[in-house]
């Protein structure tokens, strides 16, 4: 608004000026005629600049050098100066008043402007933004149910499709709702990463969140664990943002309940940690990685 409004002043202060200004200074143009200063009168320029005393130049009487010094300026050729010409028209009464009247129009203008008509205009924007979120909420609901994200879930899980996601370490997430419900956590599913005070526990956040930005984020769950956390499988698109932590390098297998996990599940992410082992990826850099059970363990001891 700011930039709107200086731009407004600086326009009516123009407009003012402009009608203070000479018709023969408000148009200034380039003398493409003007000869070109010979050597002799550049030494004679310089002389004069100087305070020497010049000659004049050649071709130019010396009765018609004018009293300024410059022998290349007569009576009549002498020129003002643009900018001190400008400076005057503003520092003159009614180039000030040009001045105070742009200032009034500008104030004018700004006290015209309804204020319940930009009441109205803030409120459609916000009901447009509003719109617009829910239609991408319903696509990415559609896409959702019509793909193949978890179609090897069991029966009797739950799916929600959350409006946000929050990572907060390398096995929870946080996840909101755009219908009043309170937001829920959410426990990744068959697998246990480091903790953030861990070793690699930054890393295996950051892991997580890359998944999670990969796609429309879908949550499969079949119940609540202790702590009243949806304990589930984090879908991305197509990606099992739980197996690819694994997979990665950036957690367990949470072998002590793999029961808990859909039928096949516990076996793929069983094959995935031993991939990672073998390759060394992730965590698995380290020869011997501190698990997070025993970490926790160590911590309340």
């Amino acid at each position: 608004m700011k930039n709107y409004l200086s731009l407004a002043l600086a326009s009516a202060v123009f407009s003012g000026l402009t009608g203070c200004m000479p018709a023969e200074q408000s148009e200034i143009q380039l003398d493409t005629d003007q000869p070109i200063m010979s050597a002799e009168e550049k030494i004679n320029y310089d002389k004069a600049l100087d305070g020497e005393n010049a000659m004049p130049a050649s071709g130019l009487p010396a009765q018609e050098a004018s009293e300024s010094g410059n022998p290349y300026e007569t009576a009549d050729t002498v020129r003002s100066d643009p900018n001190t010409d400008l400076k005057k028209i503003i520092d003159s009464e009614k180039g000030q008043a040009a001045i105070e009247a742009g200032k009034a129009a500008v104030i004018a203008g700004i006290s015209a402007i309804d204020q319940d008509q930009v009441k109205a205009v803030a409120s459609s924007m916000i009901g447009q933004a509003g719109e617009i979120t829910k239609k991408y909420a319903d696509s990415a609901q559609a896409k959702i149910e019509s793909s193949n994200i978890g179609s090897d879930l069991p029966a009797g899980w739950k799916t929600a499709v959350p409006s946000g996601v929050r990572v907060i370490d390398g096995d929870t997430i946080e996840i909101k709702y755009d219908d009043g419900r309170q937001s829920d956590r959410v426990r990744l599913n068959g697998i246990d990463a480091p903790e953030s005070s861990q070793e690699y526990g930054t890393a295996s956040t950051q892991t997580l969140q890359k998944c999670v930005n990969s796609g429309p984020v879908a949550i499969r769950y079949q119940k609540e664990d202790p702590y009243g956390r949806l304990l589930g499988v984090v879908m991305a698109g197509d990606a099992d943002c739980n197996y690819n932590q694994v997979k990665v390098g950036s957690a367990w297998h949470y072998k002590q309940y793999q029961k808990e996990q859909p039928a096949g599940n516990a076996e793929k992410y069983a094959t995935a940690e031993n991939q990672a082992r073998a390759g060394t990826k992730g965590l698995w850099a380290n020869s011997n990685p501190q698990a997070p059970w025993s970490y926790r363990r160590d911590k309340k001891s």
